[in-house]
């Protein structure tokens, strides 16, 4: 059996470029995301979803870092806990589909020990006519004992969001008083915002993300000097 460690290295707190105060466990996630692989630096540019290219990439799929999944989950259930909602109401997660699906589910499964679990919803990619069940819309009929959060891994543009926006409007989901979480933000909140979309919430910049990696040595400082270089050239 192994020993557990005599010493477990604890962050000081960082303050981010946004001014956000990155704390210890904010940092462990960081840590995290990097050596799983979530965050990549690219030997030469991808194109994102937004159409930019960039050799900074942001892939939250998590296929077999299920500790790193955890740990979101429980950061997102504490970011919901922090937001206002309609007394009386159970937050009810919705993941953007696909890669939104598993945070959203992540962090009601993680909720089932408080007092007020949280719901959740799968929402279909796609809706078509079926031989079976009952259930033909898109994330299910509204209930208004419900307080709706759509999740999405990483937002460049908005447009996974904005389609999702639309499907819920066919549902009858009053989407004025949704609420919108962009786990790493790249532009997406500012897409969101420009269209007068309100409720959007984002738990972590992509600037923030890279500067902290620098902070506690998973990046180098390079890294981060190239990043706003590409940022200040528009991309």
């Amino acid at each position: 059996m192994m020993s557990p460690p005599t010493h477990l290295h604890v962050y000081e707190p960082f303050t981010a470029p946004s001014g956000r105060t990155f704390t210890h466990p904010d940092l462990l996630l960081v840590k995290l995301l990097i050596q799983s692989g979530s965050i990549l630096h690219l030997d030469v540019p991808t194109e994102l979803h937004s159409g930019r290219m960039s050799r900074h990439y942001a892939n939250l799929r998590f296929h077999r870092d299920v500790r790193t999944l955890t740990l979101l989950g429980a950061h997102i259930i504490r970011f919901v806990r922090s937001i206002e909602i309609t007394k009386g109401t159970v937050p009810c997660m919705i993941g953007i589909p696909t890669a939104g699906t598993p945070l959203a589910i992540a962090a009601a499964i993680g909720s089932v020990y408080d007092s007020t679990p949280f719901h959740y919803r799968v929402m279909r990619e796609e809706r078509k006519k079926r031989r079976h069940g009952i259930d033909n819309t898109w994330a299910g009929p509204f209930d208004p004992g419900e307080t709706y959060f759509t999740v999405e891994n990483v937002s460049t543009s908005a447009t996974t969001i904005l389609v999702a926006l639309q499907r819920f409007e066919e549902d009858h989901f009053p989407i004025d008083s949704m609420h919108h979480i962009l786990l790493v933000n790249r532009g997406g909140a500012e897409a969101l915002r420009s269209r007068g979309i309100p409720h959007v919430h984002v738990m972590l910049e992509f600037h923030d993300l890279l500067a902290a990696a620098v902070h506690i040595g998973e990046h180098s400082e390079e890294v981060l000097v190239e990043y706003r270089q590409e940022i200040a050239d528009g991309g």
